[in-house]
């Protein structure tokens, strides 16, 4: 069964952009994890008409995910 989450987005140039990235994938993740998710797909949340460089949006994610799953041994 399909499960949607949703995530808050940020604008680029409204402030601590990179922070507030982290903790929506840190919260999608821990939803998904919580759902019992075997798997996620992260679409480019904040870039597009939101502005967030792709080239940092992929960073500071995989940044995030990566801390997902220092803290989470288990669910990776």
């Amino acid at each position: 069964m399909p499960f949607r989450i949703h995530a808050v987005r940020t604008r680029w140039g409204e402030g601590d952009e990179e922070e507030k990235l982290r903790r929506a994938v840190a919260s999608s993740l821990t939803l998904a994890d919580q759902k019992g998710l075997k798997s996620i797909s992260l679409p480019a949340i904040s870039s597009g008409i939101f502005g967030f460089p792709k080239a940092r949006w992929r960073g500071d994610t995989a940044e995030a995910a990566d801390e997902f799953e220092q803290t989470h041994p288990n669910q990776a």
